[in-house]
Protein backbone atom coordinates (compact mmCIF):
# COMPACT_ATOMS: atom_id res chain seq x y z
CA UNK A 1 0.00 0.00 0.00
CA UNK A 2 2.52 2.20 0.79
CA UNK A 3 3.78 2.55 -2.90
CA UNK A 4 0.04 3.47 -4.00
CA UNK A 5 -0.22 5.93 -1.14
CA UNK A 6 3.22 7.65 -2.76
CA UNK A 7 2.00 7.99 -6.31
CA UNK A 8 -1.73 9.06 -5.04
CA UNK A 9 0.24 12.31 -3.64
CA UNK A 10 2.48 12.29 -6.71
CA UNK A 11 -0.05 13.20 -8.82
CA UNK A 12 -2.78 16.05 -8.03
CA UNK A 13 -5.84 15.64 -7.51
CA UNK A 14 -8.56 17.00 -10.00
CA UNK A 15 -9.90 19.23 -7.89
CA UNK A 16 -6.24 21.03 -7.12
CA UNK A 17 -5.73 21.42 -11.37
CA UNK A 18 -9.17 23.16 -11.12
CA UNK A 19 -8.56 25.58 -8.05
CA UNK A 20 -5.19 26.47 -9.76
CA UNK A 21 -6.88 27.10 -13.25
CA UNK A 22 -9.62 29.23 -11.40
CA UNK A 23 -6.78 30.98 -9.50
CA UNK A 24 -5.29 31.76 -12.64
CA UNK A 25 -8.32 32.54 -14.71
CA UNK A 26 -9.08 34.61 -11.70
CA UNK A 27 -5.63 36.74 -11.45
CA UNK A 28 -6.18 37.33 -15.65
CA UNK A 29 -9.89 39.00 -15.03
CA UNK A 30 -8.20 41.01 -12.23
CA UNK A 31 -5.29 41.94 -14.66
CA UNK A 32 -7.81 42.96 -17.37
CA UNK A 33 -9.24 45.12 -14.43
CA UNK A 34 -7.11 47.28 -13.58
CA UNK A 35 -6.33 47.59 -17.23
CA UNK A 36 -9.85 48.75 -17.99
CA UNK A 37 -9.64 50.61 -14.84
CA UNK A 38 -6.97 52.58 -15.89
CA UNK A 39 -7.99 53.39 -19.53
CA UNK A 40 -11.28 54.24 -18.23
CA UNK A 41 -8.91 56.84 -15.12
CA UNK A 42 -7.14 58.05 -18.67
CA UNK A 43 -10.59 58.61 -20.50
CA UNK A 44 -12.24 60.23 -17.50
CA UNK A 45 -8.67 63.09 -17.71
CA UNK A 46 -9.00 63.64 -20.76
CA UNK A 47 -12.74 64.17 -20.48
CA UNK A 48 -12.16 66.26 -17.40
CA UNK A 49 -9.68 68.50 -19.71
CA UNK A 50 -12.22 68.90 -22.38
CA UNK A 51 -14.98 69.84 -20.04
CA UNK A 52 -12.60 72.47 -18.52
CA UNK A 53 -11.28 73.92 -21.79
CA UNK A 54 -15.08 73.91 -22.39
CA UNK A 55 -15.73 76.05 -19.50
CA UNK A 56 -13.01 78.39 -20.45
CA UNK A 57 -14.42 78.89 -23.95
CA UNK A 58 -17.68 79.28 -22.45
CA UNK A 59 -16.72 81.85 -19.80
CA UNK A 60 -14.26 83.90 -22.78
CA UNK A 61 -17.68 84.07 -24.97
CA UNK A 62 -19.69 85.23 -22.33
CA UNK A 63 -17.26 87.74 -21.56
CA UNK A 64 -17.25 88.63 -25.18
CA UNK A 65 -20.73 88.38 -25.36
CA UNK A 66 -21.55 91.18 -22.02
CA UNK A 67 -18.52 93.88 -23.95
CA UNK A 68 -20.98 93.07 -27.15
CA UNK A 69 -24.07 94.30 -24.98
CA UNK A 70 -22.31 96.72 -22.74
CA UNK A 71 -21.12 98.21 -25.99
CA UNK A 72 -24.06 97.85 -28.23
CA UNK A 73 -26.47 99.73 -25.37
CA UNK A 74 -24.04 102.15 -24.70
CA UNK A 75 -24.43 102.85 -28.39
CA UNK A 76 -28.52 102.54 -28.56
CA UNK A 77 -28.62 104.69 -25.51
CA UNK A 78 -25.97 107.45 -27.55
CA UNK A 79 -28.28 107.13 -30.47
CA UNK A 80 -31.63 107.67 -28.46
CA UNK A 81 -30.30 110.68 -26.24
CA UNK A 82 -29.17 112.17 -29.55
CA UNK A 83 -32.18 111.89 -31.47
CA UNK A 84 -34.01 113.13 -28.25
CA UNK A 85 -31.98 115.92 -27.81
CA UNK A 86 -32.16 116.47 -31.86
CA UNK A 87 -35.69 116.52 -31.50
CA UNK A 88 -36.14 118.89 -28.14
CA UNK A 89 -33.64 121.21 -30.12
CA UNK A 90 -36.16 121.24 -33.28
CA UNK A 91 -39.42 121.60 -31.45
CA UNK A 92 -37.73 124.27 -29.30
CA UNK A 93 -35.81 125.89 -32.63
CA UNK A 94 -37.49 129.10 -33.88
CA UNK A 95 -39.82 128.97 -36.67
CA UNK A 96 -38.04 128.90 -40.13
CA UNK A 97 -37.66 132.27 -41.47
CA UNK A 98 -39.31 132.69 -44.69
CA UNK A 99 -38.10 131.73 -47.79
CA UNK A 100 -36.51 135.32 -49.80
CA UNK A 101 -38.68 136.72 -52.00
CA UNK A 102 -37.95 136.28 -55.49
CA UNK A 103 -39.52 139.56 -56.61
CA UNK A 104 -37.07 141.30 -54.38
CA UNK A 105 -34.26 143.78 -55.85
CA UNK A 106 -30.91 143.07 -55.25
CA UNK A 107 -28.13 145.96 -55.00
CA UNK A 108 -26.81 144.31 -58.87
CA UNK A 109 -30.46 144.32 -59.78
CA UNK A 110 -30.43 148.08 -59.51
CA UNK A 111 -26.92 148.95 -60.24
CA UNK A 112 -28.37 147.36 -63.73
CA UNK A 113 -31.59 149.14 -63.96
CA UNK A 114 -30.48 153.07 -62.97
CA UNK A 115 -27.84 152.35 -65.88
CA UNK A 116 -30.29 151.31 -68.57
CA UNK A 117 -32.41 154.14 -66.66
CA UNK A 118 -29.45 156.57 -67.22
CA UNK A 119 -28.84 155.71 -70.78
CA UNK A 120 -32.44 156.59 -72.22
CA UNK A 121 -33.29 160.27 -73.09
CA UNK A 122 -36.36 160.37 -69.94
CA UNK A 123 -36.33 158.46 -67.11
CA UNK A 124 -40.06 158.01 -66.13
CA UNK A 125 -40.71 159.65 -62.57
CA UNK A 126 -43.12 157.23 -62.06
CA UNK A 127 -41.80 153.88 -62.51
CA UNK A 128 -44.69 153.55 -65.49
CA UNK A 129 -44.13 152.98 -68.64
CA UNK A 130 -45.57 156.30 -70.71
CA UNK A 131 -46.38 155.20 -74.79
CA UNK A 132 -45.05 158.51 -76.28
CA UNK A 133 -44.71 156.87 -79.82
CA UNK A 134 -48.33 157.80 -80.49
Amino acid sequence: MVAIAATSYATPPSQVWQGRSRLEQARRDADQAEANARQLRTEAEQAEQEAQQSQARVSSVGAQVAQAENTYSAQVRKQIASASTNQTEAALAPASKPAANPLTVTASAKAVASEAWSKTSQAPSTGRFVNQSV
